[in-house]
């Protein structure tokens, strides 16, 4: 079988690369100079906060790229959204970055552009076992077989973008893809090819522009992986990659050459690493498989980026109700498992007509042992993390923000109100400023 490569574009007016060799960057220590393990957690974050430094007095023009890693939490871009929006606003707005394609899952609502699509698009995400084939670091793949068939992406804050890319798949019988930006056309890219790989394009555009434009000329296959809008102005750069329904083992699903050379590519200077949901609702993880999953996944996405500093977000507060509990049978209550609960978990989750106070919210046994595990590699690996629970009020705290009036938190007791986001993002951000601002102090004293 021959060995996928990273194809470029020919053509006059765009041109496609990709690189594939590691990056050229090393992992900044305190100093600068070669990374040093330390047992100051936030310590992972000096090479960050170097970057920052340089940002706030002039000296640095290259944008400061962030990329959260995730699942629904990122995917939905109310946490990552209010969180950019408050960065750019303190170190400048350097543009969107990077998202998957088109419209790739339904009620997906990106922030600072808007992205529509004509209804000849399906969009298939890399957690499905049904739909194989390959898969970028966006985790998702938008298709279509009809002529004519359009995706828009408009930034609508902002001072609009100064460079443009989009990846698509290039592939035996693949279609001819339009590219227009602001109405004017660029370019056209024939995605026809021996075999299944990723097509970078770099697409010319003039400074401030609004609208990136894709169009299907022919009724040929034509499938897109991503798009990237940025400015040339020097600020910030917040990449939200995330799954709906992903644990860490997400990457496992995906065209491991691929995803590896994009996050290289992005060169990111800090790594958000921000999964744990679905591996605490599901109960056949054990703590050692967790911790070995976990730090392999971390591993990978280290290597990929080995210029970037890391940083854990441990998964919120949530909770569950046994299917076939009565509508209001112990609803407004939330507790703990009691020990003996726990022991018999199983049993409880295959219970026909479960009644009484098992019928109450309760955070699944496994959640608090990821986030366990997470802050023990963190502390392990030297990393910042940051608990999301706690911050919430932990045990049964989304039970309480789904109580308030008005609720933080949706009736499903996993997923946050824009509010219940945006209060986390703005908590999230202080720590980090408090973090930036004492080993400012520092080098000050230095």
């Amino acid at each position: 079988m021959k060995r996928r490569r990273l194809a470029a574009a020919a053509g006059l007016l765009i041109a496609a690369a990709l690189v594939l060799a590691p990056s050229a960057c090393t992992q900044k220590g305190p100093g600068g100079g070669p990374g040093q393990p330390t047992r100051n957690p936030a310590a992972s974050l000096v090479p960050f906060f170097e970057d920052l430094g340089e940002l706030e007095a002039g000296v640095r023009r290259e944008p400061v790229r962030i990329m959260v890693l995730g699942d629904s939490h990122t995917a939905g871009d109310d946490f990552t959204g209010q969180l950019r929006a408050l960065l750019q606003a303190r170190f400048g707005d350097a543009g969107r970055g990077f998202l998957p394609a088109g419209v790739p899952f339904k009620y997906y609502e990106p922030r600072g552009v808007e992205v529509i699509q004509s209804d000849g698009w399906e969009g298939f995400s890399s957690l499905s076992r049904k739909t194989l084939g390959l898969y970028g670091l966006a985790g998702y793949r938008v298709e279509t077989k009809k002529a004519d068939q359009s995706m828009t992406l408009t930034a609508v804050t902002g001072f609009g973008f100064d460079r443009a890319a989009i990846t698509l798949l290039r592939q035996p019988g693949g279609g001819r893809v339009e590219i227009a930006v602001d109405g004017l056309v660029a370019g056209v890219v024939d995605s026809d090819g021996g075999y299944a790989e990723p097509l970078r394009v770099e697409v010319p555009v003039q400074a401030g522009a609004r609208q990136l434009t894709l169009r299907t000329l022919d009724k040929k296959p034509v499938a897109l992986l991503d798009w990237t809008v940025e400015s040339d102005r020097p600020g910030v750069v917040l990449d939200n990659v995330g799954i709906v329904g992903a644990s860490v083992s997400i990457f496992d699903r995906m065209d491991p050459e691929t995803w590896r050379a994009q996050l290289t590519q992005r060169r990111p200077d800090l790594i958000i690493v921000a999964f744990g949901t679905n591996e605490g609702f599901d109960n056949d993880w054990t703590p050692e498989r967790y911790r070995t999953l976990y730090q392999d996944e971390l591993g990978q996405i280290r290597r990929a980026a080995p210029g970037a500093a890391i940083a854990i977000i441990g998964p919120p507060d949530g909770e569950r109700r046994l299917k076939g509990c009565a509508a209001d049978d112990f609803y407004d209550i939330c507790s703990p498992l009691t020990a003996e609960e726990k022991a018999n978990y199983s049993e409880l989750l295959e219970l026909k007509r479960p009644q009484g106070s098992v019928c109450r919210w309760h955070p699944p046994p496994n959640l608090e042992m990821v986030r366990g595990v997470q802050r023990q590699v963190a502390a392990a690996e030297h990393i910042f993390f940051w608990d999301w629970s706690e911050m919430m009020g932990g045990t049964c705290s989304m039970h309480a923000w789904f109580l308030k009036d008005p609720p933080l938190a949706w009736k499903d007791h996993v997923h946050l109100r824009d509010a219940g986001y945006e209060l986390s993002a703005r908590a999230f951000f202080d720590l980090l400023m408090q973090q930036y601002a004492g080993w400012k102090a520092g080098a000050a004293r230095s």
